[in-house]
């Protein structure tokens, strides 16, 4: 039998987040116990063991590709991509450019590079082409070249606010620059038009769990993306992997 990269991938995931769990019940009972140095020790290894599978969780997340959904165009109001101070200028100063280590091989996944370079034709045809603009950014997502998922996201945004799927690219974008904040407000808006919003959810619970630290709200969220979301759903195996990780953190 032959798995897939992104199949061993998950496996992996598994085995460290199973692996954790464990180092976190025997942590419980040594701490019953009254043996406090062994259960601190296995207390600080399991947590090691969790931030590693959770980091891995997302690498095969962005590994498989973000499968875009067919309502992403749904309608999000009146406003622009450049409310509350959103433009390409606002990633912090002095940041390093973001799209560097997808500049020096770091790209998850196999990007159709003929794609690519289609789309970019197209928006260099007609940069009005949100369809396109779409579409790239969410394979300089998979590339993690965030600087250029800013950039189209934000031109997308520009000519038409109701692009979704654009906004929850801006939104990872602005995590991968260090703005969690920002980003929940661009989760935020997405949500407020479209709760089931599926890639929203699993993005949202991500930043909320590793940039927010708060395991609690990432766990609410999760539990949301469940609700709305199908078994055979792309992320579902994947949120409830990261729900467990969450109900093991006190």
């Amino acid at each position: 039998m032959t798995f897939s990269g992104t199949t061993l991938g998950f496996i992996a995931v598994a085995a460290l987040l199973g692996a954790a769990i464990v180092l976190a019940i025997l942590d419980r009972r040594e701490k019953q116990r009254g043996h406090a140095e062994k259960a601190r020790a296995l207390s600080q290894l399991s947590l090691g063991l969790f931030l590693v599978a959770f980091v891995g969780g997302v690498v095969v997340t962005l590994l498989s590709g973000i499968t875009p959904r067919p309502d992403m165009a749904a309608a999000m109001g009146p406003g622009s991509a450049g409310e509350g101070g959103m433009s390409p200028a606002g990633l912090p100063p002095g940041h390093p450019p973001v799209g560097a280590d997808a500049a020096a091989g770091g790209a998850i996944g196999k990007v159709n590079a003929e794609e690519v370079a289609q789309l970019e034709a197209r928006v260099a045809k007609n940069a009005k082409d949100v369809a396109a603009l779409d579409r790239l950014g969410h394979l300089y997502l998979q590339q993690r070249n965030f600087e250029q998922v800013f950039e189209v996201a934000h031109n997308a945004l520009k000519q038409d606010p109701e692009r979704l799927e654009s906004r929850v690219h801006l939104a990872m974008a602005l995590f991968a620059s260090g703005q969690a904040d920002q980003a929940m407000t661009q989760f935020d808006r997405v949500l407020a038009k479209d709760p089931k919003h599926l890639e929203a959810l699993l993005f949202k619970g991500m930043v909320q769990f590793q940039g927010q630290q708060n395991a609690e709200a990432a766990r609410a969220t999760w539990q949301q993306y469940l609700k709305h979301a199908k078994p055979t759903d792309d992320g579902y195996a994947r949120v409830q992997a990261f729900l467990g990780m969450t109900e093991t953190i006190e």
